[in-house]
């Protein structure tokens, strides 16, 4: 149609956008969303937290009071990986991550084993070095340059720790056995102070009607001779070998502290003493090898030595009043006396140092050797507490996981049969037991207190009970019960 055109009959909307205000909104959101996350991330923040102080409570604590110094710089290290590992994985860890959990379990054994070989080790060469110190060194085996097996072997160990697996090298430097002569050597002074204690006479020695035991003057005297004698070398030697581990090897207090006699001897005596040096040119005098031997020096070391001797013997070997002054004892009161007097030789015996009849080792642990510390018994069948087996510290013990896996299952107590007794370097009294009919361990002496005072055998065996009320031990700790 000419003349027609096309008409917009739609309404018409005005552009009325306010682009600022847009802008402005824009910028709210996103200072909104922004505050959001960092909320977020607080919020997760904190939850790590949480979770990292939550795992402190799941880092093991392992004790390091039975280690010695020397060894703790090794340990402290294992410890810090362990602890700085479950730092970094607090989370994972927090959360059951099996990776994780499975890695931080294998550092905490590693440490159970570490500590545990260095616990041993520290309660054996601490046993090693209080025997050494006590005044006789010679049961001591050594290294080709003449230091003691035990310590040489104990300074590589330390040197090496860090080089290899701990269990290898505790094997490579062991001091656990080989480190002691095997010898039955016994100090023969030891035998004379124990005679005359036997041998004590009785006297109103103040003239005030008590009675005392007491060893005369006179046999002190004669005492103090015959060790003197036997310390003398006759034609360059000793007429008993055994003076002669004592004439070399003694040692003697001087001022609170133990010292080679030799040294002693020209600290106090040689001279008028003072000598607290003294060189080859004097120590060779008291030498039967040497050119340089002086008999008259070598007799008056033996008579120093033998007073020295002499007077520590008799020290505790006191005169003992056996009736008060005009009253006589009951039986009791003798009874007790007697214990008492009994009781004294025995703790003589316990303090001799050297152990008179030798060390031996029993499960790693250094024990005395001789009837008086190894009384013979009937093996007797008993109950005792599962934690008894582990209270003697140092113990190689095997098929342990027998009692561990019973404590694991709750069990308090295991069937074990009473096999003998044994006397420790420092007086230390243990009973022996044997557990899963094969295994021998040592358990302290109380925990068969009431075992051994309830038994028909056991409470009449004067050297058992001896042994057991030197320890102190009290029949209360454990009672006898049925095995299950």
């Amino acid at each position: 149609m000419a003349g027609e055109g096309l008409f917009f009959t739609g309404a018409v909307l005005k552009n009325n956008r306010n682009l600022q205000q847009e802008e402005i909104a824009r910028q709210q959101l996103a200072m909104q969303q922004e505050e959001l996350e960092m909320k977020k991330q607080a919020a997760t923040d904190a939850r790590k937290k949480a979770r990292r102080d939550g795992m402190k409570g799941q880092v093991k604590d392992f004790g390091l009071d039975s280690i010695n110094s020397e060894y703790l710089p090794h340990l402290n290290k294992e410890i810090k990986a362990y602890e700085d590992f479950v730092a970094d994985n607090s989370e994972s860890i927090y959360e059951g991550d099996q990776e994780a959990n499975r890695q931080k379990r294998e550092l905490e054994r590693g440490i159970q084993t570490t500590s545990k070989i260095l616990q041993s080790r520290s309660s054996q060469i601490s046993t090693y070095r209080k025997t050494a110190n006590a005044g006789t060194v010679d049961i001591f085996n050594q290294d080709e340059n003449g230091n003691l097996l035990h310590e040489s072997q104990d300074a590589a160990f330390i040197s090496s720790l860090g080089s290899g697996d701990i269990s290898e090298l505790n094997s490579q430097y062991g001091i656990m056995k080989g480190m002691t002569k095997e010898s039955d050597w016994v100090d023969p002074t030891v035998a004379l102070f124990t005679a005359e204690d036997s041998k004590r006479k009785k006297a109103d020695l103040n003239n005030d009607g008590a009675s005392w035991s007491y060893i005369p003057q006179q046999r002190k005297d004669e005492t103090q001779k015959e060790i003197t004698t036997g310390l003398t070398i006759n034609n360059g030697k000793w007429d008993n070998k055994d003076y002669g581990k004592i004439y070399k090897d003694k040692r003697v207090d001087i001022g609170g502290e133990l010292i080679n006699a030799q040294l002693a001897f020209f600290n106090e005596s040689y001279e008028g003493g003072g000598n607290t040096n003294p060189g080859d040119h004097l120590l060779e005098m008291l030498d039967p090898s040497s050119e340089n031997f002086n008999q008259q020096v070598s007799d008056d070391y033996a008579k120093y030595l033998g007073e020295k001797i002499s007077n520590k013997g008799f020290e505790n070997l006191k005169p003992i009043r056996t009736k008060a002054p005009g009253v006589d004892l009951t039986d009791e009161q003798k009874e007790a006396a007697e214990n008492a007097a009994s009781l004294k030789a025995y703790d003589e015996k316990i303090r001799t140092k050297p152990a008179e009849d030798g060390l031996t080792s029993f499960n790693g642990i250094s024990v005395r050797k001789g009837a008086d510390f190894n009384p013979s018994i009937v093996s007797i069948k008993t109950n005792i507490p599962l934690t008894a087996l582990s209270e003697v510290e140092g113990q190689e013990i095997e098929q342990a996981e027998k009692w561990q896996a019973l404590m694991d299952e709750g069990s308090e107590n295991i069937d074990v049969d009473l096999v003998g007794f044994r006397v420790g370097v420092d007086g230390e009294h243990f009973a022996v037991v044997k557990y899963a009919n094969e295994v021998d361990a040592l358990v302290p002496i109380q925990t068969v207190a009431g075992l051994i005072r309830a038994n028909s055998k056991l409470k009449n065996d004067t050297a058992v009970n001896q042994m057991l009320d030197y320890s102190g031990a009290v029949t209360e700790q454990v009672s006898p019960r049925a095995p299950r």
